[in-house]
């Protein structure tokens, strides 16, 4: 909650409990945010990272 690089988060089904959005100004960043932020958190067991190649279809507001 307190990270501002996580603009979403969302408790979901499946394999992976949480599902966040996180936005860094460039993979330097990310990768500060993947182990100095998130990698410290002790309940956190596994990561999985998706990168967004493209969007072709967006309608948030």
């Amino acid at each position: 909650m307190q990270a501002k690089e996580v603009t979403e988060c969302h408790n979901i089904t499946g394999s992976c409990e949480y599902l966040i959005r996180v936005e860094t100004a460039d993979l330097k960043a990310y990768k500060h945010f993947h182990s100095q932020v998130l990698g410290e958190i002790p309940q956190v067991n596994a990561i999985s990272t998706m990168v967004v190649m493209d969007t072709p279809k967006d309608e948030r507001s």
